[in-house]
């Protein structure tokens, strides 16, 4: 069939039910099904050479496309009572897929015969989606995942390479985001508002930006309140910014990067429990600056790669304040990494951090203990070497 087509009712689609081929677009808009028939299907259509539109669909509906292999671009938006979307023989989709703003849609099943190519995913504002079957693409220029709270599971085990970004917002309640087989992202990976229990994996991933300078790159966490973990057991190279800001969650377990090697920049900035950074010592360089502020409860910001700028890198590179202890200002910090400062406010002798030592003018050292009425009892001890 030539031209776009248009269907809004039962008569359209009993004129195309035996339809393969569109070779414009589909457009499923203002959808008006008969009360007990919610069902929709166009059961032999397999191409469509323009855009699959689904909008505007205000009374309950249910869309089985099951046998469309290919099509330009998906956008399905808009729709107050769309519940359910099938697509699940796609060979070919050369655009993007868009799912935003719909009210009740709680399963969009994509799952396909066929190593897929499709150049961008974005899912918005979806209230009611719990389930996201993702396509079977190795490759795909970004991934956009926000604002869906009643997404419990997201796993793409396909996927190997993103050329530009993905970005998870206030989606994912109380499961697992797993990406067991992504190994490179081009530009930024964002996690931020990520809801009470989830887990973020990415377990392949090795490198976040490859130095495209015309966008920004780099690792984005912030404004996490529930989140558990974030793992990244792989990752080696950020190759932009690390930055993790506004993390408020006492059960936030940790940033999880064992073997991160080289990043650009570092921002630390608000994190209400952080108390050390050791997630952050295997890092060897960072080319340029680190700001560390305003984490009530960081005490100590030495690490190995941060103790052996020189003073003028120090000076003009690094900014610290607003954390306690030995991570004050710079000053604390040369002290701490001098070792002649302890965090926590423990005592310093022997070049050695939290023990509680006296020594007399006799050369004889009593170890400090505090008993339960908060009197200070002295144990005498051999001194340290």
């Amino acid at each position: 069939m030539e031209g776009n087509v248009m269907i809004n009712g039962i008569s359209s689609i009993e004129e195309l039910r035996n339809i393969e081929v569109i070779l414009g677009d589909l457009k499923i808009e203002n959808l008006e099904l008969e009360e007990h028939n919610t069902y929709f299907s166009l059961p032999s259509l397999k191409q469509v050479a323009g855009n699959l539109l689904i909008r505007n669909i205000n009374s309950p509906a249910t869309v089985f496309l099951d046998s469309l292999l290919e099509v330009k671009s998906i956008v399905i938006e808009n729709n107050d009572s769309l519940e359910f979307v099938s697509l699940r023989r796609l060979e070919s989709v050369q655009g993007h897929l868009s799912l935003k703003n719909n009210n009740v849609i709680g399963s969009l099943n994509i799952e396909t015969v066929a190593n897929l190519k499709m150049n961008a995913v974005e899912i918005k504002n979806n209230p009611k989606l719990y389930a996201f079957f993702p396509p079977n693409i190795d490759e795909i220029d970004s991934i956009e995942i926000i604002d869906n709270r009643g997404l419990r599971m997201l796993a793409w085990p396909s996927l190997v390479k993103i050329n530009r970004h993905i970005d998870i917002s206030n989606s994912v309640t109380q499961g697992v985001s797993q990406f067991p087989n992504l190994e490179i992202v081009g530009n930024y990976v964002r996690l931020e508002n990520i809801p009470l229990g989830a887990f973020i994996k990415f377990e392949n991933l090795r490198i976040i930006g490859t130095g495209n300078k015309e966008s920004d790159s780099g690792l984005i966490i912030s404004d996490i309140a529930k989140l558990h973990s974030i793992e990244l057991p792989e990752l080696v190279d950020i190759n932009g910014e690390l930055s993790i800001i506004n993390t408020q969650n006492s059960h936030f377990v940790a940033v999880k990067m064992p073997k991160l090697e080289q990043i650009n920049s570092l921002k630390i900035v608000n994190n209400a429990h952080f108390e050390d950074l050791d997630f952050l010592r295997s890092i060897k360089s960072i080319s340029d600056s680190v700001v560390i502020k305003g984490n009530e409860k960081l005490s100590s910001c030495r690490l190995p790669f941060i103790c052996s700028l020189d003073d003028n890198v120090l000076e003009n590179q690094l900014t610290i304040a607003n954390n306690l202890d030995c991570c004050v200002d710079i000053k604390s910090l040369r002290e701490e990494c001098e070792e002649k400062c302890c965090p926590d406010s423990s005592t310093y002798i022997f070049d050695q951090c939290d023990v509680f030592i006296y020594k007399t003018d006799a050369g004889e050292c009593y170890e400090i203990n505090i008993d339960a009425n908060g009197k200070p009892q002295l144990k005498k001890v051999s001194c340290p070497d």
